[in-house]
């Protein structure tokens, strides 16, 4: 499950997997220790035994795929032929359990919606820790983080709450995985390019306008003008910002899409912190295992009068054939229109064809780095090469920045 690793439950009415499960798979879902619980770092909390210092959600994501290899044959499931999937901060979780050595050998396919394997540095996430302890007045404490669990949980969850809402640290995550020298020795794309996840056949993509459903509220990014829209994107790209407001307006308006400053600010937004990572992920991972494909969810939600377009998660209800339940028929619009149900469908025959064989769909080829062949999943599917590829490229001049 998704929720920013400081929310969810795999438990939750997103994750009702009994339409998934029609079409001859066993479907599991899971729980993982969240926020501070689950991703505090630090060498204060190393931990001799597993070398943990951090991860601690991870640790119980593995700790769920083992139970899934000892245990499934008895639900009827082959315990040979597992695909660990996940949205956002789970595709992040999912990606980055494709680089994590304890991880491996325990799932032969991944699918990742909408998140690609960030870990932030171990001094990043310490400094996460410490603003917790002046939060919760224990900056001075001589033992450090770890009187972090001497702390009663309500408090430590009010502390939490705070930090999140005023740190924005790591993308916005500041309590995220780490590379903390034990359960992930190195950051996990690092891993994924020298060959790690090499055996492990994946799905990869993103949806169209994922930044949108962050910005219900704020209001004023649908109102942006020129001036604002440079202002805004030189606090995030600097010197670069006005060329990327370039690239993406000329690109744009070739195909014929809006290139007004709010269109062109989600569109910029969307591709630094989604699209962009995941496709280097996938480029990390198709060098080593064919297959490896990407998808685009393209398809637009009706609610607001369609202004956010296929934003972040949208996707969730098509993949789980729950879209015609309430709330979700209103926001996929499938209560409206006939083809989000075909759509749907569509969707579930190709993630859980992947599951039983590897392969999605005759029609969707491997992703190569010098095709990038994508599914676009809209109102018809269609398989697209390289969509949107002046936009991807002008990302290579941030390097490693976006990885």
């Amino acid at each position: 499950h998704g929720g920013g690793f400081e929310t969810g439950s795999g438990a939750g009415f997103l994750y009702q997997g009994a339409h998934l499960a029609a079409h001859d798979v066993v479907v599991v879902t899971i729980n993982y220790r969240l926020g501070v619980l689950g991703f505090a770092a630090g060498e204060a909390l190393r931990d001799d035994e597993s070398g943990a210092a951090g991860n601690w959600g991870l640790l119980d994501q593995v700790a769920a795929l083992r139970w899934v290899r000892d245990n499934i044959a008895s639900f009827g499931g082959d315990p040979d032929n597992v695909t660990l999937f996940g949205e956002s901060a789970g595709s992040m979780s999912v990606t980055a359990l494709c680089g994590m050595p304890a991880a491996a050998g325990l799932f032969r396919r991944a699918v990742g919606q909408s998140g690609a394997p960030t870990a932030g540095t171990f001094e990043t996430s310490e400094r996460s820790g410490h603003a917790l302890l002046t939060e919760l007045g224990l900056a001075g404490d001589p033992r450090g983080l770890a009187a972090l669990r001497d702390v009663p949980i309500d408090r430590l969850l009010a502390a939490q709450a705070q930090v999140s809402a005023t740190h924005r640290i790591t993308q916005g995550l500041p309590f995220s995985p780490t590379v903390d020298h034990g359960v992930l020795p190195r950051p996990p794309i690092a891993a994924i390019r020298a060959g790690a996840a090499r055996h492990v056949e994946v799905i990869v993509g993103t949806n169209r306008d994922e930044v949108t459903l962050f910005a219900i509220g704020d209001r004023a990014a649908f109102t942006l003008d020129d001036a604002r829209l440079r202002r805004r994107m030189g606090r995030v790209l600097g010197e670069h910002a006005d060329e990327a407001i370039e690239v993406y307006a000329k690109a744009r308006t070739v195909r014929g899409e809006a290139a007004t400053p709010t269109a062109l600010w989600f569109a910029i937004l969307t591709d630094l912190v989604f699209r962009v990572p995941v496709l280097r992920f996938a480029e990390a991972q198709a060098a080593h295992q064919a297959n490896t494909f990407s998808y685009l969810f393209a398809w637009t939600s009706p609610v607001l009068g369609g202004i956010l377009g296929s934003p972040h998660a949208l996707e969730i209800p098509f993949v789980f054939g729950t879209l015609d339940q309430p709330p979700f028929n209103s926001f996929t619009g499938a209560d409206q229109d006939p083809a989000a149900g075909e759509l749907s469908t569509a969707m579930m025959q190709r993630w859980t064809s992947f599951a039983r064989t590897g392969q999605p769909d005759a029609t969707w080829p491997g992703y190569e780095n010098n095709r990038r062949a994508t599914m676009i999943f809209d109102r018809d599917r269609r398989v697209d090469d390289a969509p949107m590829d002046e936009e991807r490229r002008f990302w290579d001049i941030f390097g490693e920045r976006v990885s």
